[in-house]
């Protein structure tokens, strides 16, 4: 039996196109990638860095303004954000073992969630990358962001891997990290703020090329509450190492 060539051809080339398709839109697990960032955050040897900071906070309204604070984070997902008010006094918001409080409910921090997963992104803890893996996967579940849904998408230029959803599904908690390296870039989730209502938040986290900061953290970090600017973090000065105590993260005395 004669088989025609063309058909031949045609063929191969759609077996071809298939097979092509196929290993294009293999997305490497999420697990995987932040693994590989967490792998690469080791090799930094950070035991806690400290943030010299200017906040610009609530811009599109009339209560806009423009402070200094610093943040301190240590490992084991261990933050403190000092904010130096205009009155001379010091608000702070502290947060050790996922757990947030501060001594300005209704003041600078009303609208800051009351969850958040910016300390566990960036020293989530753990001996080894498997153990920061599961801390970090486990603040991920608790903000509801499906690590099992993940799609590409092009952010700031650079394509990214928004674990969690699809560019259409602007409703769904979302991190997106770089595709290439699997650094935070945003993310997207709905939480209770200290004013004890909810919020949608949106964390826009920018500047890693900055000497600044250089890839230890963001020089830049944006929130977004409920469509509208809360506050721009950007970091001015930056040191690491200091040998924070543990009991830091838990106080509300101080600056």
């Amino acid at each position: 039996m004669k088989v025609n060539k063309a058909l031949l051809v045609v063929g191969s080339l759609l077996i071809f196109t298939m097979l092509a398709e196929t290993a294009g839109a293999y997305i490497l697990p999420a697990s995987a990638l932040i693994k590989q960032y967490l792998r690469n955050r080791e090799k930094l040897a950070l035991k806690d860095i400290t943030l010299d900071l200017e906040l610009s906070l609530f811009e599109d309204t009339a209560a806009a303004q423009s402070l200094e604070g610093r943040f301190y984070f240590a490992g084991g997902g261990n933050m403190r954000l000092s904010v130096t008010e205009e009155v001379g006094s010091t608000a702070l918001l502290v947060e050790q073992k996922r757990v947030r409080k501060t001594n300005a409910p209704s003041g600078v921090f009303a609208l800051f969630p009351q969850e958040d997963l910016l300390a566990s992104l960036f020293f989530p803890g753990g001996d080894k990358v498997e153990q920061s893996m599961n801390i970090v996967a486990a603040a991920i579940k608790r903000l509801n962001i499906n690590m099992d849904k993940q799609s590409y998408h092009r952010y700031d230029g650079k394509v990214v891997q928004m674990i969690g959803g699809k560019p259409s599904e602007k409703d769904s908690n979302q991190l997106w990290v770089f595709k290439e390296t699997g650094i935070p870039a945003y993310y997207r989730f709905t939480a209770n703020g200290f004013d004890g209502q909810k919020h949608s938040y949106e964390v826009f986290l920018r500047g890693y090329d900055e000497q600044t900061v250089g890839n230890w953290f963001p020089a830049e970090v944006t929130y977004r509450c409920d469509g509208k600017h809360l506050v721009t973090i950007t970091v001015q000065k930056a040191s690491k190492n200091n040998n924070l105590p543990a009991t830091f993260f838990s106080t509300l005395q101080g600056n």
